[in-house]
């Protein structure tokens, strides 16, 4: 396989739903309580060990204010990972993920690109206000479309890779049930989820506050993104 030596990954999500804060907890293993908004796009750099040498991850933080819309349309391209947030205490932020999706598509951003869907914020489950069943179902929904973008040139290695990470977390009525092909097969995951799954994506459930799966997310997201990269780089 091409060696990889950096990606580009960004965040995407409605304003106070947490992105700066999981790239905060993963990067420096800290969180500040105090909300600061990110004021158009923040930049950093972390050197990261991946199987063959070290990465360097580019993030490109991204304002969630529709103020900023203009500025995150020129980051969108040349993206191998999306960090795709929502606050599970805010039903709001978690049904406009398909309106994130469809700006990302609409400015560039490859079909293949990676996603990350994050019910962040699980520290606070008593305000919780989207179910964990219903956010894994729509993870599933939008995992279809991609699976079928990439097929031609990128068949089995992403998709599988994306369902035994799947299959890793949560009890086994959550988990996803595939085919020898290594595609999934009914019945699909329970709704965050089902969106997740659908846009190619990962579900998981994160608390920036806690640290609760934070470090697997992002672990996990680098692979995929490292893996689209190189067949990127193969194909010159």
């Amino acid at each position: 396989m091409v060696q990889v030596s950096r990606i580009k990954i960004i965040s995407m999500g409605d304003e106070r739903v947490g992105k700066s804060c999981l790239i905060k907890r993963f990067c420096e293993e800290k969180f500040v309580d105090k909300y600061v908004p990110t004021i158009g796009i923040d930049f950093g750099v972390k050197p990261c060990p991946m199987v063959g040498g070290q990465v360097r991850v580019n993030f490109w933080d991204m304002a969630g204010g529709s103020e900023y819309y203009a500025v995150r349309s020129e980051f969108y391209v040349d993206a191998q990972g999306a960090l795709l947030v929502f606050d599970v205490c805010n039903k709001a932020s978690f049904e406009r993920l398909a309106a994130w999706m469809e700006e990302a598509r609409s400015h560039g951003a490859p079909p293949g690109m990676c996603y990350a869907v994050c019910g962040n914020k699980t520290d606070a489950a008593r305000r919780r206000a989207v179910p964990e069943v219903e956010a894994r179902r729509c993870a599933l929904a939008c995992r279809t479309a991609r699976v079928e973008l990439q097929r031609p040139s990128f068949p089995r290695p992403l998709a599988s890779h994306s369902l035994t990470a799947l299959r890793a977390r949560g009890p086994r009525s959550n988990r996803a049930r595939v085919t020898p092909d290594g595609y999934p097969d009914a019945p699909l995951p329970p709704a965050a989820s089902r969106f997740a799954f659908g846009v190619g994506a990962m579900y998981y459930e994160t608390s920036a506050k806690d640290g609760s799966n934070v470090g697997v997310m992002f672990e996990d997201l680098f692979k995929q993104a490292c893996l689209l990269r190189a067949a990127a780089l193969a194909l010159g």
